[in-house]
This record gives structure tokens, sequence and C-alpha cells, in this order.
């Protein structure tokens, strides 16, 4: 499967009712992690933060449901490129 491949399947949705956060796992979420960093959440921020968070949770079930292959490179791995050969890097040329 090609990298092409897996990103069009990506852009479907695949998030299954158990790895979808309820709206109470939510809730709990945010009031934990902002108690954890002393960080003041005003109740009239409090609808974007619950949409942003069931969002993020949504963004990283389709991350997490994606198979990687021999050949897709590890995040841990940065291979600097100067902007004239980045052609080089990616297997593509911009020349052609």
């Amino acid at each position: 499967m090609s990298t092409d491949d897996r990103v069009e399947e990506a852009s479907a949705p695949r998030v299954s009712a158990h790895q979808a956060l309820a709206a109470e796992e939510i809730e709990n979420m945010i009031r934990a992690n902002a108690a954890a960093v002393a960080l003041p959440i005003a109740p009239e921020h409090l609808p974007g933060v619950r949409t942003y968070l069931a969002l993020a949770a949504q963004m990283a079930a389709l991350v997490d449901g994606l198979e990687l292959g021999r050949h897709d490179e590890s995040g841990s791995h940065f291979l600097p490129v100067s902007p004239g050969n980045a052609g080089a890097a990616t297997g593509t040329d911009p020349s052609r």
C-alpha cells in the first residue's frame, strides 16, 4: 500500500463508537488537565474547549488507525535537506 493510498483512506472517518470520547470523558479530561497545570478556564470558553478536545480525539483515532509500512520514516529521524534539493528527500524532483 502506497503513502497516497494510506492518505486517501485516512480522509474517510473511521472512528468507532468505542474510540470516540463520551461527553462525560471530555468534561473529566478538561477539568483534570486544567487542574494539573493550574489553568483557569472561563465558563464561556468551555464550549470551544469541549469542541476542540473532541475534534483532537477524532483526529488521533484516525492517525492511530493508519498502518505503517517498513519504509515509513520514524518521526524521531530528521534529515535536513537544502531547499534546492528537496526532491531528493521525498523521491520527487521538482525540476521535472
